[in-house]
């Protein structure tokens, strides 16, 4: 028997359910963004954004399991900052351009960029900038002079194929996956005594039910399962759309059975360093790359997970090293490995891996990130981790790591602790291919989503989420501990007395499941120690275009220690900004896709209110100019003061 399942999620819609209640009303409608370098209040109503461009005008943040009264406070606090004047950035598809293959050029380079046959490239023509002794910034061919950073909003194929044949367009590489070659961002900051506070916002067409276009909404979730009534089991919904060129096209409704819906969450990603101590790395003849200079590209190499050709390392191959249990690649920094006599190209073999940790040399990696050799990064991940008020801080050194992870034995260091999300798998904690968690039906006014109410939930930024047991805004059973479920015996709910570990839970999940209903993978839990050190407050508001708006506040202290005195592994954002500032690489992943498939800028400073000019010299050799040459060609974003 099911519950009642229409009226409950209008109660839902409406935030009018009873009891202690899903309680996901709540979006503080008066928590605003505010427009420019002032503040200003409009209460309850809000203008409609502009359908062409984000801007830094006023939406609202939603607070969905938002509890921790500490983060709560700071949210709130977003409301009274000023901040600095909005910057808007071009983020661009960059297709499968890796480190290696904008630093050559000639035939056999990169032979293909992967999802693209048509986009074969003879090299990047740019190659000279990764030269060693002397590696140039990227902005000095793709800014328009006459156009500043920007030019690539609307010059996109001047910046893409002038002065220099790139050859590959990669505007058509994204046409040809059906991607817009950009994606307009616009940033702006503040800072008051504890925090940084980054705030981003752009437009998407993402599609809320992972079907088609014409349904935008966030892609809150993080692959869901469907339950199967004829198997009694749950199967895999979705996947992300970068598998390959046949899932480039939007899933048809007929196609659905066989092949899912789209199912990955979009995300907010940065990696930064100080400006005054990039991250370096050297081969013979000097230094070559330089995070100032080509930002996040510098971490992009050919044997990352989703590349073209990448290598999947064999056990024996990082047996002994902090790389040991790995079984793919992800974001690292050269300046991690043992290059000395090696070229350029030599990095990539297999016997190279992590060989500057063998025998898992942990204290030279925590010496290393004392020293801060490391890039931070931070994912906001909208499925995993906003709607807890979170991001995941990590740092991409010889991998790409969460905070502390590997070092947190070491004295200096906090514990890591755990991240906001645990995955569950058919079979995990119960008995046959069921899984561990599902909706309580007291809670949520249903045991699990059919795919209607799956995406009407998510446009109206309600869910669907399942929030662990426990926790103030718990809306699930963990049929691994209950024993039974507490439910009126009338129409709408059944006691099932045979659930958990030592009952038949088959029997009882096929009596209150229909087929094809949907359960989240992920179940959200607060985060503890070093991984809990960066927050994220997020909003959606669809727009006149029909498209969506996301707003994203970041929030990171302003010093790398935790409540206990130990490091962290975010670099010390105040001084680094009292110094010279940051360089940042802003990421979009949008449209249910992972890895290889989103969006990235091109470098972008980050400065103390009126500290521009330090910045510009600490990065004009890069240029071959002075700060007055770099002036309107190099995106920065100024941190307006507010303590």
């Amino acid at each position: 028997m099911v519950c009642k399942r229409e009226t409950k999620v209008a109660w839902l819609l409406s935030g009018r359910l009873s009891g202690r209640g899903f309680r996901v009303a709540a979006v503080i409608s008066s928590l605003v963004l505010l427009g420019g370098t002032g503040c200003e209040r409009t209460g309850d109503t809000q203008p409609e954004p502009d359908a062409q461009r984000p801007d830094a005008s006023l939406l609202a943040l939603d607070l969905f399991a938002v509890e921790d009264p500490e983060r709560l406070e700071v949210a709130r606090r977003i409301e009274d900052l000023s901040f600095g004047e909005p910057v808007r950035v071009t983020a661009f598809y960059p297709n499968q351009a890796s480190r290696l293959w904008l630093a050559n050029a000639g035939e056999g380079r990169q032979p293909s960029s992967g999802y693209h046959s048509e986009a074969e490239t003879d090299g990047h023509q740019g190659w000279y900038a990764f030269e060693p002794g002397n590696p140039t910034g990227c902005w000095n061919c793709h800014a328009d002079p006459d156009y500043g950073h920007g030019g690539i909003d609307s010059e996109w194929d001047w910046a893409a194929s002038n002065p220099f044949e790139m050859g590959v367009d990669l505007s058509e590489a994204a046409a040809d996956y059906d991607k817009p070659g950009t994606r307009e961002l616009e940033l702006r900051a503040a800072r008051d005594a504890e925090y940084l506070y980054i705030h981003a916002s752009w437009t998407s067409d993402t599609d809320a039910s992972g079907r088609d276009r014409g349904e935008p909404g966030p892609n809150i979730t993080h692959q869901t399962y469907r339950w199967d009534a004829d198997e009694q089991s749950f199967g895999a919904r979705g996947e992300q759309r970068n598998a390959g060129s046949e899932r480039a096209e939007p899933v048809a409704s007929e196609d659905l059975p066989a092949q899912g819906r789209f199912d990955y969450e979009e995300r907010l990603v940065a990696m930064s360093a100080p400006a005054a101590d990039p991250v370096t790395d050297e081969f013979d003849g000097g230094e070559s790359g330089n995070f100032n200079a080509q930002g996040c590209f510098i971490a992009c190499h050919d044997d990352l997970r989703n590349m073209p050709g990448a290598y999947e390392p064999e056990a024996s191959d990082v047996e002994g090293t902090l790389l040991e249990g790995q079984s793919d690649m992800r974001h690292y920094t050269l300046n991690s490995r043992d290059l000395e006599g090696q070229t350029p190209d030599d990095y990539r073999a297999p016997e190279r891996l992590a060989s500057r940790y063998e025998g898992r040399d942990t204290q030279a990696l925590a010496d290393s990130l004392e020293q801060g050799r490391f890039l931070d990064l931070f994912q906001v991940r909208m499925g995993r981790s906003a709607p807890m008020g979170h991001a995941s801080g990590d740092y991409v050194y010889h991998y790409r790591e969460g905070n502390n992870a590997l070092v947190e034995e070491d004295e200096r260091f906090s514990p890591s602790g755990r991240g906001n999300w645990r995955n569950q798998d058919p079979g995990d904690g119960v008995e046959g291919d069921y899984l561990r968690y599902v909706y309580d039906p007291r809670e949520t006014g249903f045991w699990g989503l059919d795919e209607e109410e799956f995406a009407k939930l998510r446009r109206a930024g309600l869910g669907p989420l399942i929030v662990e047991p426990g926790h103030p805004r718990n809306n699930a059973i963990d049929l691994a501990e209950d024993d039974h479920l507490i439910a009126w015996d009338g129409e709408d709910y059944v006691l099932q007395k045979d659930f958990g570990p030592y009952g038949d839970a088959g029997d009882a999940l096929g009596d209150i499941l229909d087929d094809g209903v949907l359960i989240p993978r992920r179940v959200m839990q607060e985060a503890e120690g070093a991984r809990s050190s960066v927050w994220a407050f997020t909003g959606w508001t669809e727009t006149e275009a029909g498209e969506g708006r996301y707003d994203v506040v970041v929030v990171r202290p302003l010093e790398a220690r935790s409540a206990d005195g130990g490091l962290i592994t975010d670099h010390e954002l105040g001084k680094a900004l009292d110094r010279a500032g940051m360089t940042f690489g802003f990421g979009i992943h949008d449209d249910h896709t992972g890895n290889r498939s989103h969006y990235v800028t091109l470098p972008v400073g980050l400065v103390a209110e009126g500290e521009e000019d330090a910045y510009l010299a600490e990065v004009a050799s890069l240029y071959d100019t002075d700060e007055e040459g770099l002036r309107g060609r190099l995106p920065v974003i100024e941190v307006a003061g507010n303590e």
